[in-house]
């Protein structure tokens, strides 16, 4: 992997991938320290911001994982996963006329995806 970096240190899909493991062996610190490294090198990519706020959306720091999500969906609008967390951040919160207008869009963009559904049936609830 160090060889990996060597030659492309500022590759994103490298350090996500990398958070990714190190979330898959419970260790999220190293995840969260990965991701904020990543974000130094490898610049603001949406994709990194987005697993960052994922980490403090599950540790509770919903604030800043507002702001994350909202950086990362002002740079990919239709991306539905970023919607779907989006979603699940303000359900989490109790506005649920916000997760609902989140949920709107995803379905805009992807109208048969399950897991909007699933957040879709929570709001109505």
């Amino acid at each position: 992997m160090a060889t990996a970096f060597e030659q492309a240190p500022t590759f994103g899909p490298l350090y996500h991938n990398l958070a990714a493991a190190h979330i898959s062996s419970n260790d999220e610190e190293s995840a969260i320290n990965v991701l904020q490294e990543a974000l130094g090198r490898a610049g603001r990519d949406p994709y990194l911001v987005h697993g960052l706020a994922v980490q403090h959306l599950k540790r509770g720091k919903m604030n800043i994982a507002a702001e994350l999500l909202a950086e990362a969906l002002g740079a990919a609008p239709d991306n539905v996963r970023f919607l779907n967390d989006f979603a699940n951040l303000h359900i989490r919160a109790g506005d649920y006329s916000q997760a609902a207008g989140y949920i709107g869009q995803a379905l805009d963009v992807e109208p048969h995806h399950q897991e909007v559904w699933a957040y879709q049936g929570l709001v109505w609830r």
